[in-house]
């Protein structure tokens, strides 16, 4: 399993929210995905998700 990249290593403190997402089921690639607003250090909120499909993590920008 990929695991998320840092641009500086940063410790998780608290997952704040998770929720899952399904969509676009009826195409050849379908969205599935886990997603996870967390607390790092630096008191920072990051999004991460899991893509289930491809089996790699990503952290949301934008």
């Amino acid at each position: 399993m990929q695991k998320p990249v840092w641009h500086a290593p940063r410790r998780v403190l608290a997952v704040q929210d998770a929720w899952r997402i399904d969509d676009e089921w009826w195409r050849d690639r379908p969205i599935a995905r886990r997603y996870f607003c967390v607390q790092v250090e630096g008191d920072l909120l990051v999004t991460l998700y899991h893509d289930l499909a491809i089996d790699a993590w990503f952290e949301q920008r934008g």
